[in-house]
């Protein structure tokens, strides 16, 4: 029984992986055999590749044209530590309401997603 690596799409637990991390502080972790890690290259090259990300993007921004003022509005507004926990680490600016673009809220990625949770949950205060 191999206690090493097992690939992300086939299984395999022989040959060379290779690691990615996804999410806050890669705790999503996916490991991919060479062969596997390979067709996943040429999928994604096949579609499109950052040429479907730039459009994605585009659309996004053109579809949203509030949040993009909003953000490239906050870009002028120097970082200042997270208003909850005083972290000057990876702030974040984050905006409750768009319409309001110099209104931001200054969070370190760990606020910054507990302020999105209750803004969901409806208790915002």
């Amino acid at each position: 029984m191999s206690a090493g690596p097992r690939c992300s799409k086939c299984g395999a637990t022989e040959g060379t992986f290779i690691r990615y991390s996804r999410g806050a502080g890669g705790k999503r972790q996916y490991y991919y055999c060479n062969p596997c890690n390979t067709a996943r290259h040429k999928a994604y090259r096949k579609n499109g590749g950052m040429a479907a990300v730039n459009a994605a993007i585009k659309k996004y921004e053109r579809d949203n044209p509030l949040r993009r003022k909003a953000w490239t509005s906050a870009q002028r507004i120097p970082l200042a530590p997270c208003e909850r926990c005083g972290s000057t680490e990876n702030i974040h600016r984050h905006h409750d309401d768009v319409s309001k673009p110099l209104e931001v809220m200054f969070l370190c990625p760990l606020h910054h997603k507990e302020r999105h949770r209750e803004l969901a949950a409806g208790s915002a205060a």
